[in-house]
């Protein structure tokens, strides 16, 4: 996560398209699978679909 965090900082502060690609290929280049996933999702705002509903997550 600190990764991800360090990640959306840098590209916060840079104004630059090259550099912001550059640290987004570094980034996926070297994070996990599971984080790759949801960085995807957040930067997308695209949310995966759960197989568990509220119901049955507070069963």
């Amino acid at each position: 996560m600190k990764k991800f965090a360090d990640l959306f900082l840098n590209l916060d502060r840079s104004n630059k398209t090259n550099t912001k690609v550059a640290l987004l290929k570094k980034y996926f280049q070297e994070a996990d699978s599971d984080d790759k996933f949801w960085a995807l999702a957040l930067f997308t705002g695209r949310r995966p679909s759960f197989k568990v509903n509220s119901t049955q997550m507070r069963a």
